[in-house]
Protein backbone atom coordinates (compact mmCIF):
# COMPACT_ATOMS: atom_id res chain seq x y z
CA UNK A 1 0.00 0.00 0.00
CA UNK A 2 1.27 3.60 -0.87
CA UNK A 3 2.33 5.78 1.95
CA UNK A 4 -0.86 7.71 3.86
CA UNK A 5 0.93 11.13 2.84
CA UNK A 6 2.25 11.79 -0.74
CA UNK A 7 4.54 15.01 -1.14
CA UNK A 8 5.12 15.64 -5.38
CA UNK A 9 7.94 18.03 -5.67
CA UNK A 10 6.24 20.52 -8.45
CA UNK A 11 8.16 22.63 -11.10
CA UNK A 12 5.48 24.89 -11.11
CA UNK A 13 7.14 27.51 -13.41
CA UNK A 14 9.42 24.98 -14.87
CA UNK A 15 12.93 26.80 -13.94
CA UNK A 16 14.52 23.75 -11.58
CA UNK A 17 12.96 25.29 -8.61
CA UNK A 18 10.51 22.67 -6.65
CA UNK A 19 7.63 23.49 -4.89
CA UNK A 20 5.82 20.61 -2.52
CA UNK A 21 2.27 19.19 -3.22
CA UNK A 22 1.24 17.62 -0.36
CA UNK A 23 -1.48 14.64 -0.81
CA UNK A 24 -3.44 13.12 2.15
CA UNK A 25 -5.14 9.79 2.04
CA UNK A 26 -9.14 10.50 2.05
CA UNK A 27 -10.60 7.58 1.10
CA UNK A 28 -9.60 3.69 0.13
CA UNK A 29 -11.69 2.13 -1.95
CA UNK A 30 -10.87 -1.84 -3.48
CA UNK A 31 -8.30 -1.22 -5.92
CA UNK A 32 -8.57 2.54 -5.92
CA UNK A 33 -7.00 4.79 -3.50
CA UNK A 34 -8.05 8.81 -2.59
CA UNK A 35 -5.73 11.65 -1.85
CA UNK A 36 -6.70 15.25 -1.24
CA UNK A 37 -4.40 18.02 -2.11
CA UNK A 38 -4.10 21.64 0.18
CA UNK A 39 -6.54 23.45 -1.85
CA UNK A 40 -9.16 20.40 -1.84
CA UNK A 41 -12.51 21.86 -0.40
CA UNK A 42 -16.32 20.71 -0.30
CA UNK A 43 -16.57 22.76 -3.65
CA UNK A 44 -13.21 22.89 -5.17
CA UNK A 45 -11.27 19.70 -6.14
CA UNK A 46 -7.71 18.84 -5.59
CA UNK A 47 -7.23 15.40 -5.94
CA UNK A 48 -4.68 12.20 -7.03
CA UNK A 49 -6.33 8.98 -7.16
CA UNK A 50 -4.86 5.63 -7.47
CA UNK A 51 -6.31 2.48 -9.86
CA UNK A 52 -5.48 -0.88 -10.09
CA UNK A 53 -6.52 -4.23 -11.99
CA UNK A 54 -4.87 -7.53 -11.26
CA UNK A 55 -4.03 -9.41 -14.06
CA UNK A 56 -5.96 -12.30 -15.76
CA UNK A 57 -4.57 -15.02 -17.40
CA UNK A 58 -5.89 -15.90 -21.06
CA UNK A 59 -4.32 -18.27 -23.15
CA UNK A 60 -0.47 -18.61 -22.88
CA UNK A 61 -0.46 -14.99 -21.81
CA UNK A 62 0.19 -14.04 -17.72
CA UNK A 63 -2.04 -11.36 -18.33
CA UNK A 64 -2.23 -7.96 -18.40
CA UNK A 65 -1.79 -5.50 -15.01
CA UNK A 66 -3.56 -2.36 -15.61
CA UNK A 67 -2.79 0.74 -13.10
CA UNK A 68 -3.74 4.44 -13.53
CA UNK A 69 -3.22 7.51 -11.49
CA UNK A 70 -5.87 10.76 -12.10
CA UNK A 71 -4.88 14.20 -11.30
CA UNK A 72 -8.26 16.46 -10.67
CA UNK A 73 -8.15 20.26 -9.81
CA UNK A 74 -11.01 22.58 -9.69
CA UNK A 75 -10.05 25.82 -11.54
CA UNK A 76 -12.02 29.51 -12.16
CA UNK A 77 -12.35 29.94 -16.07
CA UNK A 78 -14.47 32.55 -18.17
CA UNK A 79 -17.64 31.78 -19.07
CA UNK A 80 -19.58 32.88 -22.01
CA UNK A 81 -21.63 35.37 -20.21
CA UNK A 82 -19.06 39.11 -20.06
CA UNK A 83 -16.82 38.73 -17.03
CA UNK A 84 -18.34 36.16 -15.19
CA UNK A 85 -16.45 32.80 -14.58
CA UNK A 86 -17.12 29.28 -13.62
CA UNK A 87 -15.66 26.59 -11.76
CA UNK A 88 -14.52 23.69 -13.77
CA UNK A 89 -12.01 20.54 -13.76
CA UNK A 90 -9.05 19.98 -15.12
CA UNK A 91 -7.63 16.40 -15.57
CA UNK A 92 -5.12 14.40 -16.32
CA UNK A 93 -5.72 10.46 -16.67
CA UNK A 94 -2.24 8.28 -17.02
CA UNK A 95 -2.75 4.85 -17.61
CA UNK A 96 -0.45 1.66 -17.97
CA UNK A 97 -1.17 -1.53 -19.21
CA UNK A 98 1.59 -3.88 -18.72
CA UNK A 99 1.90 -7.28 -19.81
CA UNK A 100 3.00 -9.74 -16.54
CA UNK A 101 6.61 -10.41 -16.69
CA UNK A 102 8.09 -7.61 -18.53
CA UNK A 103 11.26 -6.37 -16.86
CA UNK A 104 11.60 -3.53 -14.27
CA UNK A 105 14.16 -2.15 -16.95
CA UNK A 106 11.28 -1.81 -19.65
CA UNK A 107 9.07 0.02 -16.97
CA UNK A 108 11.69 2.33 -16.24
CA UNK A 109 11.98 2.96 -19.74
CA UNK A 110 8.58 3.19 -20.63
CA UNK A 111 8.03 6.00 -17.89
CA UNK A 112 11.29 7.55 -18.60
CA UNK A 113 9.65 7.76 -22.32
CA UNK A 114 6.31 9.31 -20.85
CA UNK A 115 8.51 12.07 -18.90
CA UNK A 116 10.72 13.33 -21.82
CA UNK A 117 7.05 13.37 -23.95
CA UNK A 118 5.64 15.60 -21.23
CA UNK A 119 8.55 17.55 -20.90
CA UNK A 120 8.58 18.40 -24.42
CA UNK A 121 7.14 21.61 -25.15
CA UNK A 122 6.95 21.22 -28.98
CA UNK A 123 4.75 18.25 -28.74
CA UNK A 124 2.22 18.67 -25.51
CA UNK A 125 2.27 22.52 -26.09
CA UNK A 126 0.06 22.20 -29.36
CA UNK A 127 -1.90 19.65 -28.07
CA UNK A 128 -2.52 21.23 -25.34
CA UNK A 129 -3.48 24.30 -26.45
CA UNK A 130 -5.35 23.76 -29.35
CA UNK A 131 -5.63 19.49 -29.79
CA UNK A 132 -2.60 19.65 -32.72
CA UNK A 133 -2.27 15.78 -33.11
Amino acid sequence: MLNNTITLQVDVLANATLVDAPFRRFQEFADRSLYVGDAHSSTTKDTLQFYRTAAKPQGKSRGVQKCAVKLTATQSVPSTINDETILADEIAFLQFNLPVGISPARKLELRQRLIAMLKDDAVMGPLMEIGEI
